[in-house]
C-alpha cells in the first residue's frame, strides 16, 4: 500500500546521507515549507506502488523501473512529511498526477532519485514546485549548443573546462525545473528557449520570454541552487494567481 513504504519506515530513523541531503534541498524552497526525500534507485521499490501508479509501466527495462518506482515513493514519503498520504499516477501526458491542493516534482539523475511537496496555501495565489537534479560531466558541447541562448552561452565563454559544465548543468536544471513547475498550471510544452537564466553564488535567476510571460499571465519565478554530492540541484518556485490554465 502507499501509506506504508518500506521507505518511509527507513527514513523516519535514518541520520544517514539520505537525511542529510533531504534537509538540503529544503534549503531550495526557504519561503514555502516542502516535504523532500531522496534516496537511490531501487527495483524493489516497484512492490510498494500503488494499483494506480504501475499502469503504463509494464514495458519498463529494469533500470527505468528502478528510477520510477523509487521516485514515487521519494514523493509519497515527501507528502508524508506534510500530512498526506496518496499514490502519484501519471496523467495521460505522463506527468504526475498530485492529490487536490498538493504541488510536487520528482527527478531522477543516475540513480538518485528525489522529490519535493508542499501544500497550496489558502490565498489568492498559489505556489508550484519544480526540482531538477544534473552530473555537470553529462553536459556536453551538444548539450550546450541545445540548451543555451546566445546570451547564455556568452556568460560561459570565458570559465574555465571544469565551471562551464557546471553553469551548463546549472542552466540546464533550472530550466528543467521550470518546467516542471508551469507544467502544473499550464499543461503547455515548452522549449528551452522559454526562459533565460543567469546562474548567481546560490540563487539562479529565470527571465520569461515574452510567448511564456503570455501563457504564464501575471506568474513570478524564483529559484536556488545548491552542489550536492558531485551534482547540481536546482528548486523553482512559480507563484500565479489561483487560475487554472490547463
Amino acid at each position: 500500500m502507499c501509506c506504508s513504504d518500506r521507505l518511509g519506515r527507513d527514513m523516519t530513523g535514518q541520520q544517514g546521507a539520505d537525511s542529510r541531503r533531504n534537509e538540503l534541498l529544503r534549503l531550495l524552497y526557504p519561503e514555502v515549507v516542502v516535504g523532500a526525500a531522496s534516496t537511490w534507485a531501487d527495483q524493489s521499490y516497484a512492490t510498494t506502488m500503488h494499483k494506480s501508479e504501475l499502469e503504463g509501466t509494464a514495458n519498463f527495462a529494469p533500470g527505468r523501473l528502478a528510477e520510477f518506482a523509487t521516485g514515487r515513493a521519494c514523493a509519497r514519503e515527501a507528502m508524508r512529511q506534510i500530512g498526506v498520504i496518496d499514490a502519484v499516477p501519471r496523467r495521460s501526458d505522463r506527468s504526475p498526477q498530485w492529490p487536490p491542493a498538493i504541488s510536487g516534482s520528482i527527478t531522477h539523475n543516475q540513480r538518485l532519485c528525489a522529490a519535493v511537496v508542499m501544500r497550496a496555501e489558502s490565498t489568492s495565489a498559489r505556489r508550484y514546485l519544480g526540482i531538477d537534479i544534473e552530473k555537470p560531466e553529462r553536459m556536453t558541447e551538444a548539450v550546450r549548443r541545445r540548451v543555451l541562448s546566445q546570451a547564455e552561452t556568452v556568460r560561459v565563454g570565458d570559465l574555465a573546462p571544469r565551471e562551464r559544465q557546471r553553469y551548463v548543468a546549472t542552466v540546464f536544471s533550472a530550466k528543467e525545473a521550470f518546467y516542471k513547475a508551469q507544467h502544473q498550471l499550464s499543461g503547455a510544452w515548452l522549449g528551452f528557449d522559454a526562459v533565460e537564466v543567469t546562474v548567481g553564488i546560490d540563487h539562479v535567476t529565470i527571465v520569461l520570454s515574452e510567448a511564456t510571460r503570455s501563457l504564464l499571465g501575471d506568474a513570478s519565478v524564483s529559484a536556488n541552487w545548491l552542489e550536492l554530492e558531485g551534482r547540481v540541484a536546482v528548486g523553482v518556485t512559480l507563484t500565479a494567481p489561483q487560475v487554472e490554465l490547463r
